[in-house]
């Protein structure tokens, strides 16, 4: 990148898509008019040069796709003017460093894919344009930051596929902000219940909630505080009893996506009434009885690997179904005419 040292009125650089290599030099901190830089997709590598903070004017950063290693260094805080961050899909490790956080104009931050480590840095709720914090993928540890789910004004917000646990031992988290619309925490270590006394109005703002792959317990609450849940996925946990009527009823719920599978589920399921509802699965849990009578307007249903009994006459009212599975259950006679 030096042959761009003497193009000072640089403004927008984009190299994405190629298959360039080497590193950055530290000279890029030459460029004061660079505004857009995207480097996405390239066989870069190395570390980041420490002049990189001098690019003061820099609104837009794409360095995703590459194999850039090392830690982040503190001179990031030299980019004042930055609102989009995008570091995706590389190696850099080690902790992030507090001068992140003081990038008060990010409004989209992406570290996903990458090998971070150690806790995460507190002040990201203090950035109050931050729209996008997506940081799944890495081996952040230690407990979910309260403060930031409370007042953090992002709507979407990923940290799955780490190893956060739960902000205490009971409570998942003290509450979330009303901004929150998107919120993944699935693969970590999250532990409690959903219902140990106000959890149940942490969810009223979201549209997709995924708590998948942790070791959550106890019963499910209902939901019906919900108004704008969209999709629920809370697959391979740990929880128990009965499926919440208002989950599948869902007169009040726009819920479309609803993921049970891999829990400690009982009881029967009798109807499917929700209008909204399209993809549904109840597999690998320990549901019994006879098969729905009716199931609502979904498209997808997996029930497999459950104990559920009877027949198939039943389905005869499923005429909304494009993909079933009722594999590994206890059905018997024969196939229906």
């Amino acid at each position: 990148l030096s042959v761009f040292a003497n193009l000072t009125k640089l403004v927008t650089l984009s190299l994405a898509n190629n298959s360039m290599t080497g590193k950055i030099p530290d000279n890029i901190g030459d460029l004061k008019s660079l505004a857009f830089l995207d480097v996405s997709n390239n066989l870069f590598s190395s570390s980041l040069p420490t002049g990189f903070g001098k690019l003061g004017s820099l609104k837009n950063i794409s360095l995703a796709g590459n194999n850039f290693s090392g830690s982040i260094p503190d001179s990031i805080s030299g980019l004042v003017s930055v609102q989009s961050l995008d570091m995706s899909r590389n190696s850099f490790s080690g902790s992030l460093p507090v001068s992140l956080t003081r990038l008060n104009n990010l409004m989209y931050l992406n570290l996903s894919s990458n090998g971070f480590t150690k806790r995460l840095p507190k002040g990201f709720e203090l950035i109050s344009g931050l729209q996008v914090l997506d940081l799944h993928g890495n081996m952040f540890e230690g407990h979910l930051d309260g403060e930031f789910f409370l007042l953090t004004n992002a709507s979407h917000v990923d940290f799955s596929l780490n190893v956060l646990v739960s902000s205490s031992p009971e409570k998942l988290l003290p509450g979330i902000s009303e901004s929150v619309k998107y919120l993944n925490l699935s693969h970590n270590q999250l532990t409690g219940s959903l219902i140990s006394g106000g959890e149940l109005r942490l969810f009223t703002n979201l549209k997709v909630l995924d708590l998948s792959y942790n070791q959550l317990s106890g019963d499910l609450p209902g939901f019906d505080f919900a108004y704008d849940l969209q999709v629920l996925r809370l697959s391979n946990n740990k929880f128990s009893g009965f499926i919440p009527n208002d989950l599948l009823k869902g007169d009040s719920l726009l819920l479309t996506e609803l993921d049970l599978s891999a829990n400690n589920l009982s009881g029967p399921i009798s109807m499917i009434m929700s209008t909204n509802l399209r993809v549904l699965d109840l597999s690998s849990n320990g549901l019994v009885g006879e098969l729905p009578l009716v199931t609502g307007s979904c498209t997808v249903l997996d029930l497999s690997n459950n104990q559920f009994e009877g027949n198939l006459t039943r389905i005869a009212k499923w005429g909304n179904i494009n993909y079933l599975d009722l594999s590994q259950n206890r059905l018997t006679g024969s196939f229906p005419e």
